[in-house]
């Protein structure tokens, strides 16, 4: 074979490598899409589901997740009451996973009567072993941050402070939530329900189930919206929490909204506040 003949061999078998090269399509990775699941459940009970948005984008590695706790005093309530608050986040955080949830609620006027602790922290519980769960799929990371309003509030902090063995929660956002529960007894409303469900409705109860009593040094970062009018939380609740959280070196936030009731959710300027203050939090924190 010639040299002049190898020569062209090898550009001929070049310039095919080139062209067949050159007609491979480029490979475009689209991120993952926005979704949304709706009653999802995560326990037999009927109130045992949640609702999950799914940022777009999203992975296990980066995608953080805010639970959402409604309120009602613990005998009523849904999560569709924080919808509202779903929005703004999906709208204003949207690299955030956001859960708003269901649990079952507390019973009192007939059998079979439930007390709500610890029915729904045990709620709370299983919907993040059900993120954990299904974590791959949903492609979220395990970091948690809890937003609860009112009974939502209590809720919230009380697993954050005494249930989070994992230490996944980043922050806990409280609105109008009580924190000091050990005032009261057979007496009181929330007394009655437990009594009725059979569980002795004692001080040390209420002490164990109240997050001013569960607070510890390496509570996770809170942030706290109370009303200084509050018909059903006393104002005196918040400022006992911050207190404590400052004796344990907490970072924490308090804001006191003097002239508001408990549902201040007519007072636009107050709920752009709330929002504002807690979306800062969150993006410190979480």
């Amino acid at each position: 074979m010639s040299k002049h003949y190898k020569s062209l061999l090898f550009f001929m078998m070049i310039s095919v490598l080139f062209i067949s090269c050159s007609d491979e399509k480029e490979v475009v990775v689209e991120p993952i899409a926005a979704e949304s699941r709706l009653e999802v459940s995560y326990g037999a009970a009927e109130r045992q589901v949640y609702d999950i948005y799914l940022p777009k984008g999203r992975s296990s590695e980066t995608t953080k997740v805010i639970i959402l706790i409604h309120g009602g005093s613990w005998v009523q309530g849904s999560k569709e009451d924080m919808n509202f608050i779903k929005d703004i986040i999906i709208s204003e955080l949207d690299d955030y996973a956001v859960v708003n949830m269901n649990y079952r609620l507390a019973t009192f006027l007939a059998p079979p009567f439930v007390s709500p602790f610890p029915t729904q922290t045990d709620d709370i519980t299983s919907v993040v072993e059900h993120l954990k769960a299904n974590a791959s799929e949903y492609q979220i990371s395990d970091e948690l941050a809890f937003i609860g309003s009112s009974a939502g509030g209590q809720l919230s902090l009380l697993w954050s402070y005494a249930l989070d063995t994992q230490k996944k929660v980043n922050a806990v956002v409280s609105i109008v939530g009580p924190t000091d529960l050990s005032g009261n007894d057979a007496t009181t409303f929330l007394g009655q329900i437990v009594g009725q469900a059979g569980i002795a409705p004692t001080k040390e109860f209420f002490e164990s189930n109240s997050p001013v009593f569960q607070a510890k040094s390496d509570s996770p970062p809170t942030i706290q919206f109370h009303a200084g009018m509050d018909e059903l939380v006393a104002r005196d609740q918040g400022e006992k929490l911050r207190d404590r959280l400052n004796e344990l070196g907490v970072e924490n936030e308090y804001t006191i909204y003097s002239q508001a009731t408990h549902d201040y959710s007519n007072m636009p300027l107050l709920i752009y506040d709330t929002w504002v203050k807690t979306r800062t939090f969150l993006l410190k924190h979480h």
